[in-house]
């Protein structure tokens, strides 16, 4: 009954997560950066420029949001080679994270024990440790595609720039909801993987 409530526990648990990461990747506001504020006039006029892994954005004051989409899936706005080459690498890990997690949720449920599917016990206990090693896999995937993008955005940050007309990004939402996400997906391989460990051990 524990080794099912864990395996229940993990499974909720890394699909909460693999939802947060799903989620991050069509949301807004992946970087944001903020223009003006200031003038002598009593109306105040500012901007927000945003962006995320497929378009470019810009808002004023009005409230009106213009938005440039990306041609085709690869192509990133303007700029020097190593942020083209971060981008479309977050691109592919997210992608590649994600195809992982839908056949690793598939194994996981097939192998615990609570379902009635997959054959007898050490064919459900091979199935989710197939299971348990893709969650890993995906999830530390995704959480390198969001430690990347943190870190080419911090490091544009914390750089001095010489042209004052460059644009200045900070960290948006849906990074932070990433990070959560990978944890918990790499938290729910944990569980699984603690429920196979005591089987190996009741077995010797």
């Amino acid at each position: 009954m524990k080794k099912m409530l864990i395996q229940v526990f993990g499974f909720l648990i890394s699909t909460f997560g693999w939802f947060f990461v799903s989620c991050t990747v069509g949301m807004d506001y992946w970087r944001i950066s903020y223009i003006g504020g200031q003038g002598g006039s009593w109306i105040i006029k500012a901007a927000w420029y945003w962006t995320t892994l497929w378009r470019d954005c810009y808002v004023d004051t009005s409230d009106v949001a213009n938005c440039r989409d990306y041609d085709i899936m690869w192509v990133v706005r303007p700029g020097s080679r190593s942020e083209q080459g971060s981008i479309q690498a977050v691109r592919a890990l997210l992608i590649v994270g994600m195809f992982l997690g839908l056949f690793a949720a598939m194994f996981c449920f097939v192998g615990m024990d609570c379902t009635y599917i997959g054959g007898g016990k050490k064919t459900k206990c091979k199935i989710l440790l197939i299971g348990t090693v893709l969650h890993f896999a995906g999830g530390v995937t995704c959480l390198a595609a969001f430690c990347l993008f943190t870190s080419r955005l911090g490091t544009a940050i914390f750089t001095r720039m010489n042209n004052s007309r460059l644009l200045r990004y900070y960290i948006g939402p849906p990074v932070f909801f990433g990070l959560i996400g990978s944890g918990c997906i790499i938290l729910g391989s944990v569980l699984y993987a603690v429920t196979l460990y005591s089987v190996l051990t009741a077995n010797r």
